[in-house]
């Protein structure tokens, strides 16, 4: 029996002050976004699920002020226990420790088994996760 998706109010952390609506259920994807008070760059998380595997699309900038949202969104997802973690990076110009340490966080929740894929990282992006070394915990596609 699939659950009914509901809503809740969304607070990524104190630095993101927008309330953010999360629309979840099963089968159902989850959209949130939060822009940095006195910033024009706003990030935007959408989660989608189809067999088990959850997609986390992230567009615009990974940083200090933003990656709470991300890893709020990635809390909700890993306690749904998923066989494959996919974050498409596509549409992410930039990210910083902050982000790597959400993969990074990500990947240890994760059973060594249902891998953590970072996919199709923008080149300045797939820079930073080679340098870091994030590449040799998460699969990079």
């Amino acid at each position: 029996m699939a659950t009914q998706p509901h809503a809740r109010q969304y607070r990524p952390d104190r630095a993101v002050p927008a309330a953010i609506v999360l629309v979840h259920g099963g089968g159902e994807s989850v959209m949130a976004e939060a822009q940095p008070q006195g910033t024009d760059r706003a990030l935007a998380v959408h989660e989608q699920w189809a067999d088990g595997v959850a997609t986390v699309t992230v567009g615009g900038d990974i940083d200090a002020n933003t990656v709470g949202l991300l890893r709020d969104c990635l809390a909700v997802v890993l306690k749904q226990h998923p066989e494959r973690l996919i974050i498409n990076l596509a549409a992410v110009g930039f990210l910083d420790s902050s982000a790597i340490h959400a993969f990074t966080q990500a990947r240890h929740v994760l059973p060594g088994r249902h891998p953590v894929v970072l996919r199709s990282p923008q080149d300045a992006v797939r820079r930073i996760i080679e340098l870091t070394g994030i590449d040799q915990i998460c699969v990079v596609e």
